[in-house]
Parts: structure tokens; sequence; C-alpha cells
């Protein structure tokens, strides 16, 4: 194997495997060795990434030599091509990535990953929990997801932010609601969809005025502490449509006020957090200068 590594074009390394200047006893290729290979033939794969279920694609190996080979994983096959430098590949879906390799005594010289099939069907949808309205939703990344497209298919007043990544900004201001969220992820063979359903408490319409508002927004906190036993300190805080935080203030009676002159025209929702529950009741507000 050394000498044969020496008639591929390798020099000494100086890690104890099979090129190392003495015999060590290693009949393994090391790292540097395997780098050294590739460097010197440069084979790459060509291809598309993705594969649709009942079809066939074509995957062209550069530098081809004789005696490499092509290995595939367990959910593909090699239709045609076996022993030349372009194969022909079908797949069954699967949980796992397919690959082809080109192989040469046992060694894997270069290797292409593909997707078999629609997306995979897992895909949870999570609400972040640092960020007030945003939604994203987990998936598998190498099922070559080109597109995402956010609904609510059930519930109350909602507006979508955003719209066409994994992560969305989504704007719910009904109150006592139940909502479905569903998202559809698509790639070159195929969609699949995730849902999520959830229930919105709103609190009393009346705590912050004027609304619309031009200037200054009231915030009634004895309102707001009249519906618990003991008045705990609520946490107040101001976000845009986008879901960034504009202006925030804590209070546990009287009233707070926010100077949103500084907003454009548009959609605003003030979120009151009791220190209680951990999910703020959410109040839509319409800035209108």
């Amino acid at each position: 194997m050394h000498e044969l590594g020496h008639s591929l074009g390798l020099d000494h390394s100086s890690s104890s495997n099979i090129m190392y200047p003495n015999y060590t006893g290693n009949t393994t290729l090391g790292p540097d060795d395997i780098s050294g290979i590739r460097a010197l033939y440069g084979i790459t794969i060509s291809g598309p990434a993705t594969v649709c279920t009942g079809s066939t694609c074509t995957l062209t190996a550069s530098n081809w030599r004789s005696g490499y080979i092509w290995a595939v994983s367990s959910n593909a096959t090699i239709v045609s091509g076996q022993g030349t430098n372009t194969i022909t590949v079908s797949g069954t879906p699967s949980v796992w990535t397919s690959f082809a390799r080109v192989m040469y005594n046992g060694f894997t010289l270069s290797e292409h990953n593909f997707w078999v099939g629609p997306p995979s069907n897992y895909a949870v949808i999570q609400e972040d929990p640092s960020i007030p309205s945003l939604y994203c939703v987990s998936y598998d990344y190498f099922s070559n997801v080109t597109s995402f497209y956010w609904e609510v298919v059930n519930g109350c007043g909602h507006e979508i932010v955003n719209n066409g990544s994994s992560c969305a900004f989504i704007n719910f201001w009904g109150s006592n609601c139940t909502y479905t969220l569903k998202v559809t992820l698509t790639n070159a063979c195929g969609s699949i969809v995730a849902y999520k359903d959830f229930y919105t408490k709103g609190g009393s319409p009346s705590y912050a005025y004027p609304n619309p508002v031009d200037d200054i927004l009231t915030v009634d906190v004895d309102a707001l502490a009249g519906q618990y036993p003991s008045a705990p300190v609520f946490d107040i805080r101001l976000y845009d449509s986008r879901g960034r935080l504009f202006q925030q203030q804590k209070a546990s009676g009287g009233t707070v006020q926010f100077n949103v002159s500084g907003l454009p025209n548009g959609i605003c929702y003030l979120h009151v957090y009791n220190g209680i529950s951990g999910k703020p009741e959410i109040q839509k507000i319409i800035v209108q200068h």
C-alpha cells in the first residue's frame, strides 16, 4: 500500500499511517493522505441536489481514471453507467440524505449528497420566546426547501409580516380566539405542511387609550390591576409591527404613558406581562398622525 501511494503521487507523511517513511504496522490512510489524493486528482461530482421519487438523475465525475467505481447509499440505485464517469441514479425517500461516491481501492475520492423526494415530514412550528410575534419552523435543512408560505387558516384578526422565509412575524389581535397557524414547505419535488394551534386570551379592550393614537398613548394600570386579588408589578412593552421593542415601562398602579409620535402610521402592539402567567396580554394599537 505504501508503494501504491507513491505510484499515485503521494510523498512521505509525518503522520503514523501508510505513507510514514518507516513501517509502523498501520494499514490505513490518514487525513493528510486522503487530502493529497484529492488534491492530485481533483475529482468533483456534479449533479442535482434533489431527486424526485420515481425519477432518475445524472451524476458526472471529473478527472475519471481507470479503476474508479461508484458507490451509493442504501436508498439509492445505480441504474446505468457503473465504471464510467457518468451514472444514472434513482432513489427512494428516506429520513437521511442520499449520497454517491467515487471510490478507488476501497477509498472515497469524492462524494455528492442529494435529497430524494419532497421535504422531510419533520417540521415543527415554534414561537420565539425572546422576540414577540416571531414564529419559526424547524425542519430538515438537508431536504433542500426552497420556499415557505405562512397562513392563518382559522382564528380572528391577524397580520403576517415578511412571509416567505422560515420565520415570520405574525401579529394576532383577537381576544379569546383559537388560531391555527400553517406553513407550507416546498422543494423541487413537492410540499409538506406543518400546523400549530393556540389560544389567545385578550385583556380588557379599554386599558390603553386613545386608540387610534397620534402622540401620547395612556395605559390605565389601575384597570389592569383590578383583574387580580393583589396588584402585581406589570411589565408593559410597546412593539412596532415587526416585533421590535419601542418603549418599556413597569408599574403596579396609576397610569403610564408612551410617546408614539416617532412611530409611522400603522399598527403597533402593547404587551402586558403580569409576572404570573409568563404570557402577555396583547392589545393592537393603531398609530394615526
